[in-house]
């Protein structure tokens, strides 16, 4: 809009006005930091088609992993595409991150209740050996 002559001041005064009259596109937008460039959306975290043709155990499945409202920064200097791709980087990345954590955790749980067995078995022996 801004390449039409619309100031940033005019553009929040219309998502304003907007938000007065219900416009859920407008109601979707969260915050405008024209300094920086960047526009806070409010989105829901889930897809509603899914939730409706799928019932309630798909979204158990969405509102048990995300908050059902969740905050995306669009950097206006880029394009739709890369902010997009951005947000799937940070997905993937935090996927990743949650397997080593699941994997790492596991691996602990494993080691312990082995350290647990072999302390029990020596306690065990120990008793034993007193008798």
């Amino acid at each position: 809009m801004i390449s039409s002559g619309i100031s940033w001041r005019d553009i929040e005064r219309m998502v304003k006005e907007e938000r007065k009259t219900g416009n859920p596109f407008a109601n979707l937008i969260y915050r405008m930091d024209f300094d920086k460039n960047t526009v806070s959306l409010m989105l829901d975290a889930f897809d509603e088609e899914d939730i409706n043709s799928h019932s309630i155990e798909i979204e158990d499945k969405y509102l048990s992993n995300f908050d059902p409202v969740m905050r995306v920064d669009i950097d206006l200097n880029i394009s739709a595409q890369l902010n997009i791709k951005k947000y799937f980087e940070i997905k993937k990345k935090s996927f990743q991150k949650e397997i080593k954590t699941k994997d790492a955790a596991d691996i602990a749980i494993k080691q312990a209740e082995a350290a647990a067995a072999r302390d029990l078995a020596k306690f065990k022996q120990q008793q034993f050996s007193k008798v």
